[in-house]
């Protein structure tokens, strides 16, 4: 699919008009045959569908000869090569309810602004003030301006929102400043003060953002108000890029200290680095989700080897600097601000609005390292529930770690009570979703890892 996209985005970028070759089952798309995206259901401009594993936008007959001018003008092209827009391209398919269909690149994992540490959260709205701009130069602006809108390639935020490109009101330079304010600037001055993990929860009320009210009774002041006369575009982007952040940490943050491994193997390596990172040059996986990352050496490991990576953790200051080792390095590796025990639910009636993130962040390979015992012990969860919990991520293969006994941390937090902790166990439980489990030693002696096959 990446490769599909470089191949049409050369030629669109060459020739605005071009269309992308219909795929071999037929050029008519049926309702039948289309996969309604749970969360594109009332954007009059278009609606996101799935067909296998590629994603197409259906345009209605209202909004088809606006879309085609932006691509005819080369407007679409212009995005795209700026990497302001997901790529996409006009497409021959036709499809019933639609009068045009366009094809957007898939990116391998979603997540939502609730999930994004404070680095991740400035990265995006940085991106959409640089859209917005952008787009002002040419007489269209965007007629929401939320998080939401707002993919991430990795550490590279993208956005999607296709439908929310309409022409400048006469007058009107920007009429969703109040939702940027609500969905992006209140979140970020609420951050910059300390209280991240509110402004993420708050954010799960996606319907209202952070009201400026709500935002200046918790930081205690006032949020600046933009001058008249002061360029919005630019008056945001300042602000927002001067924020420092102080996220609260764990006990976990500071794990790693000064001792970083580098990312190519030597002679400071553990047989752990070694051992994971023989098996990921074994499996070459497309994906991966490192679970319970802290820092995300594994993470970042996994991206050198070409893998498209999430990772997450209930560390924000973890996450945040692993945001800024990615975006450094070039690594497509994606860093969430989750709990591994309470990962994002469904939101929604029915199907829901928000998909979970068991659903979303599926992975060729999932990682779950020095993870095991503090599940066990500190969160109290059986292995059956942590089995149940990271097969749902992986999609052929799981590498989780077992610390047995005599583990210097096990040995301390063993009680009687935790009879049944025992690899023999352990193995049992993944077996319900593993059918081929092998063993390779792991560091500090005893653990081992446990590589577990679809």
């Amino acid at each position: 699919m990446i490769d599909f996209f470089r191949r049409q985005a050369k030629a669109i970028w060459a020739n605005p008009g071009a269309a992308v070759a219909a795929p071999p089952a037929g050029n008519h798309l049926t309702v039948e045959m289309m996969e309604f995206h749970p969360s594109s259901y009332a954007d009059s401009h278009g609606r996101l569908f799935s067909v296998g594993p590629r994603l197409y936008r259906g345009v209605p007959a209202e909004s088809a000869a606006f879309c085609a001018r932006l691509f005819d003008t080369g407007v679409v092209a212009a995005l795209v090569e700026k990497r302001l827009l997901v790529p996409t391209v006009r497409s021959a398919l036709t499809a019933e309810g639609f009068a045009l269909v366009l094809e957007h690149e898939r990116l391998p994992h979603t997540s939502y602004p609730y999930e994004w540490g404070a680095e991740m959260m400035r990265a995006a709205a940085l991106h959409t003030l640089a859209l917005l701009k952008e787009l002002a130069g040419r007489g269209l602006t965007l007629k929401d301006a939320h998080g939401w809108n707002i993919l991430f390639d990795g550490c590279r935020p993208v956005f999607v929102d296709f439908g929310s490109i309409i022409e400048i009101s006469p007058g009107a330079l920007w009429d969703a400043e109040r939702e940027f304010q609500e969905y992006f600037l209140h979140p970020l001055v609420m951050m910059g003060a300390g209280h991240d993990r509110l402004a993420r929860a708050l954010l799960r009320d996606f319907e209202q953002g952070i009201p400026l009210q709500t935002c200046a009774s918790i930081v205690g002041l006032g949020v600046p108000p933009r001058p008249a006369e002061a360029a919005p575009f630019a008056w945001y982007r300042e602000l927002i890029g001067g924020y420092v952040f102080r996220p609260g940490g764990t006990s976990w943050s500071d794990y790693y200290h000064n001792a970083f491994p580098a990312l190519a193997p030597d002679a400071n390596w553990t047989p752990k680095h070694h051992a994971v990172h023989r098996l990921l040059q074994q499996f070459r996986p497309g994906t991966v989700l490192d679970v319970g990352s802290n820092r995300g050496w594994y993470a970042l490991l996994a991206a050198t080897g070409g893998a498209r990576v999430a990772a997450f953790d209930n560390d924000a200051t973890c996450i945040n600097h692993l945001f800024a080792d990615a975006a450094a390095r070039g690594l497509a590796v994606q860093p969430l601000v989750m709990s591994c025990v309470n990962p994002s639910p469904r939101y929604g009636l029915g199907k829901g609005v928000m998909e979970p993130a068991a659903e979303r962040l599926q992975s060729d390979l999932v990682l779950g390292l020095a993870l095991v015992h503090h599940l066990v012990f500190k969160m109290h969860l059986n292995f059956e529930q942590i089995a149940a919990g990271l097969a749902a991520y992986a999609k052929q293969t799981l590498i989780v770690e077992f610390p047995p006994h005599d583990d210097a941390h096990v040995c301390q937090w063993m009680t009687v009570r935790h009879a049944w902790y025992t690899l023999e166990n352990f193995r049992t439980a993944l077996r319900r979703h593993f059918p081929r489990i092998s063993t390779v030693a792991s560091h500090p002696n005893p653990r081992i890892l446990l590589v577990c096959e679809r």
